[in-house]
């Protein structure tokens, strides 16, 4: 494990596996992160590049530590220098520490994933419950107005039919313009 700045302000920590993957973590300017590496050997130096992210702070790139060399127990480039911090048994630990770390994690997105699906089934019962509450008022509405309907003299019934057909024509022609304006929409939109 290696420990160190690069560019002028930012603290990195860098975990080399035997397999020459890794894990790179950083604390710039307030923000950290961490991705995966790999680590190639050319021509006597060092690359590490960023390969996937593990935790990505917003607008931030990987940033590769490429033309390495290492002397003394000091991975130096043009722009970082770190320190060796940590031995191979030391490396099993902190990698076993790491990989605990990350399946912590997954599990606590995994609850607020499932609060959330919870949230949402809440949330959906509670529409249900409400539209059967309205329907269930409309429907007593509508027989209450039945009743009163039949109590009505004989002409106040054949009045209150015309009227109740006029409504139902307009309430025709308005469900019709939408139907339309909903295919002139839907045509506009493809």
């Amino acid at each position: 494990m290696w420990e160190g700045r690069y560019s002028s302000s930012g603290k990195v920590t860098l975990t080399v596996y035997p397999d020459m993957s890794g894990v790179f973590d950083f604390v710039n300017e307030g923000k950290s992160g961490s991705y995966k590496v790999s680590v190639e050997f050319s021509n006597g130096r060092y690359n590490v590049i960023g390969k996937e992210w593990i935790d990505r702070p917003s607008s931030y790139i990987f940033f590769n530590l490429n033309r390495g060399v290492i002397n003394q127990n000091i991975f130096r480039g043009t722009d970082f220098q770190l320190e060796r911090i940590a031995n191979a048994s030391q490396m099993q630990t902190l990698q076993a520490e790491r990989e605990r770390q990350l399946e912590a994690k997954r599990i606590e997105e995994e609850q607020i994933q499932a609060e959330q699906q919870k949230q949402l089934q809440i949330q959906q019962k509670k529409q249900e419950k409400e539209r059967k509450i309205r329907s269930y008022i409309y429907s007593g509405i509508a027989f209450i107005l039945f009743l009163i309907f039949l109590r009505l003299p004989k002409e106040r019934q054949k009045a209150v039919l015309k009227v109740v057909k006029i409504l139902v024509f307009f309430l025709l022609a308005l469900v019709t313009l939408g139907i339309f304006r909903g295919i002139k929409n839907w045509e506009n939109d493809r």
